[in-house]
This record gives structure tokens, sequence and C-alpha cells, in this order.
């Protein structure tokens, strides 16, 4: 190829247009439309690794200074959520089974620190309702729920949607609104969210000692890039970890950390993911690439075309 264009187009009606009339390529496809893409001719590549993490942050929980109050800072109503969340069904229908269950945001299913005691949370609206009662929330509370289409899981507005759904059979009135990626970055960076909302979030999959760091350490003790969940104790074992140069303790220490988030409910998880890119077949030969977060606009230095 002479040249590369990348254009960015959020609808994915859009996309399937381009990629259908020969505007694009290449393009990022929603699981979805899998099928469609297939039967008029084109070819669909999944990313060479499972490259990105999905999962439901919680506003408001930072540590006391602070001073951030909100209902999603009690961990009984982090909970009811958690359990108020049909993580089995949106997996087999919003993402058409792709993927891996998350059970702990922060540590890969095959990851050093996993924990095969760990499980997924349960679905219980039973149970959620009245957790959100002895929390003090017997008729709920309203609550925002931040959303976007990432690249490479352009479906979380759909996510978005189906746990406003459940938890409003709980009580939670939930009021989706429906954002940019930079602008929901800015938000987590600077530690803004309150204890009343929420946010649908899509990163990287990587190592445990990676994803733990970015996700919970507050600034100035770790990287402290997200505040999904600050506390103490996360940072007291975090500069453990940095100071320590056995790679037993090391691992222990990471399987502190999961066993900590999974139990404090921080973070709803989702899904681990494999970006998917759709492909004309009249000019491209073969699209392979570990795109992870960034769609399918990497790698085109080993793109290969039709020759012609």
């Amino acid at each position: 190829f002479k040249e590369i264009q990348i254009f960015y187009v959020p609808e994915a009606s859009t996309r399937l247009a381009m990629l259908l009339t020969g505007e694009a390529h290449i393009s990022e496809v929603e699981r979805s439309l899998k099928a469609e893409i297939l039967k008029r001719g084109m070819k669909v590549e999944s990313a060479t690794l499972p490259g990105i993490s999905t999962q439901i942050g919680f506003g408001g929980n930072h540590l006391s200074e602070k001073d951030v109050k909100g209902p999603l800072s009690n961990k009984l109503v982090r909970q009811a959520l958690t359990l108020a969340f049909d993580q089995a069904s949106i997996h087999k229908t919003i993402f058409e089974g792709d993927g891996e269950r998350m059970v702990v945001a922060g540590v890969y299913n095959k990851d050093e620190a996993f924990n095969p005691d760990w499980k997924p949370y349960p679905y219980d609206l039973v149970k959620a309702k009245a957790l959100l009662a002895q929390a003090g929330y017997p008729n709920g509370f309203d609550l925002e729920l931040w959303t976007a289409r990432y690249p490479g899981a352009p479906e979380l507005p759909d996510v978005a949607e189906a746990a406003a759904t459940t938890w409003n059979q709980i009580g939670v009135k939930v009021k989706i609104v429906e954002s940019e990626f930079g602008v929901i970055r800015g938000k987590y960076i600077s530690g803004a969210w309150t204890g009343t909302q929420a946010y649908t979030f899509r990163g990287s999959a990587d190592p445990s000692f990676r994803l733990l760091d970015a996700y919970y350490t507050s600034p100035g003790v770790g990287a402290g890039v997200l505040h999904f969940y600050e506390s103490p104790f996360i940072d007291e074992r975090w500069k453990k970890f940095l100071s320590s140069i056995d790679p037993v303790e090391r691992t222990q220490i990471l399987k502190e950390l999961g066993n900590f988030v999974y139990d404090e409910y921080a973070v709803i998880p989702l899904l681990w993911l494999s970006g998917l890119a759709g492909i004309n077949p009249a000019v491209v030969v073969e699209y392979k690439c570990d795109f992870e977060i960034m769609g399918p606009t990497r790698c085109h230095e080993y793109t290969k075309a039709v020759r012609k």
C-alpha cells in the first residue's frame, strides 16, 4: 500500500457500510455484526491475543483525606450492584459468547497471581435488594453511569443499558451518560468521580503487576492512574512489592492484592476480550495483529495486500 488513511467512525452501522462499499478495507466490528459481515463476503479476524479488559468502575473510593462521600463508598452497595449485574447473560448476548469472563479486574485468569478459589460473582437480585436495605438504601438511590464506545469494546454502551435495567429492578435509578473516551479519561485521571457515579471502562490486558498498580494504587505510591479503589492496605502492600527482589514474595503480594480487591467488590468485572477486525478480502489478503485497545489501527506494515 502506498498510503494509509484512518477514519474515526463511532457508529457500528456506518463502519459496516464503509466496509461493504469499499470505502474502508479494514474496520473494527461489533460482535453482533460478525455473522452479517461474513454473510456479505467479508472476513473477520480476531486480534492475536486477548489484549482487552472490560469492567465497570465505581466512583468515590479514594483515601479518607479526599473526603468523597456517596453510596458507592459503601461495600454493601458495591456488593449489591455487583450481584445485580448479569455478567453471564451479557457475555452470551451482547458479546455473542466471545472472550473470557473476568473474575478480578487487574488479574487475568491465567496470570501468576490468579487465585483458583475465586469464582465469578453470582447473579442474585433478591440478595442484592436485601444488601441495599442493609446499607441504608431500602428505596435505592440515584446513580449516573457514564459510558463510551471504546476501540476494541464498542459494545460497552449496550452493557451500560443492561446494567441499568437490572439495577433498576433493585431500586437504583440510573441515568446513563453517553460520553467520549477523552472525557472519561480526564475524570478518572484527576480522580473526579463522585460516590454517585460509575463508568464502563476498557483497558489493556497487561500482567497483574502493571494492572493492579494502574488500577488501585494512590498517586505517589504507584502509577495511580485509574483510582478504581484506593486503600491504605493496597498502598502498604505495593510499597512492599516495590522494595522486594524476591520473586516468590512479589507474587504473594500480588495475590494478596487480588484477594483484597475481590473481597471488597472494588470493581465489577466483565470480560477479557480480543478485538475483531472486518476485512475486505478483495483488497487485503491478511491482517494479523495484537492490536489490544487501539482497534485495527496498528501493525499495517505487515498487512498483506491482494496483488493486482
